[in-house]
């Protein structure tokens, strides 16, 4: 409970405005089937010069379990 205190959303803060300065390639990782992490990640890659995006389908919220082998081609 206290990791969820923590370190959850709410704990950190607004790291939105900072994301146009990054100057690093950035892959962002989703599962199609979790819809509001890929509405961000989209809206994310807007913002960052160098990111990419990719998207399983038929995966949700823990793409790095639900498809490890796709994730780690990636």
């Amino acid at each position: 409970a206290q990791a969820l205190v923590k370190l959850g959303q709410g704990a950190q803060p607004d790291l939105w405005p900072g994301l146009q300065g990054l100057r690093v390639p950035t892959l962002l990782v989703t599962g199609a089937a979790d819809e509001k992490y890929t509405r961000l990640a989209r809206q994310m890659a807007g913002e960052l010069p160098l990111a990419w995006r990719v998207s399983f389908r038929g995966v949700g919220h823990a793409p790095h379990l639900e498809s490890p082998a796709a994730y780690a081609d990636e």
